[in-house]
């Protein structure tokens, strides 16, 4: 029985540590993940990082992701922010197949087709906890 893959901007992790491609094929589909580079760590005891994207993190994640346009079919990326120049780039060129671009973090949900991009944002599972609650 197969478990679940995590994805990570340098490659998926492996049993054990480590990290192997950083794409991979879930019955057929093409994928690829980026972390947040807000991501909180346990041997940084889940200190906050901040939760400010810059535009330094956003050049990171065009120059990641522009090398895999036409190689995978699903891009998942944790926060929408990080992606917002990266899928502008797209859309200004037209990606020859369509790409999927799953994303989060905002806990609205949205899903927007132009320009040969579909992004999909679920909102929120819950994860959000109680801090949510008067968002309206």
């Amino acid at each position: 029985r197969g478990g679940a893959i995590v994805r990570a901007g340098r490659g998926g992790l492996r049993r054990g540590g480590g990290c192997g491609r950083v794409s991979g094929a879930v019955r057929g589909v093409r994928m690829a993940g980026d972390e947040s580079p807000d991501l909180r760590l346990g041997a940084q005891d889940y200190r906050d990082r901040g939760a400010e994207i810059t535009a330094a993190d956003q050049a990171a994640f065009t120059a990641w992701l522009m090398p895999l346009v036409g190689r995978v079919d699903v891009v998942v990326v944790h926060e929408a922010a990080l992606a917002e120049p990266a899928i502008e780039e797209l859309r200004s060129t037209v990606p020859a197949q369509p790409l999927l671009v799953v994303e989060g973090h905002t806990h609205r949900q949205a899903v927007v087709s132009r320009a040969g991009v579909i992004q999909v944002n679920g909102g929120t599972v819950g994860a959000g906890g109680t801090g949510n609650l008067d968002d309206g």
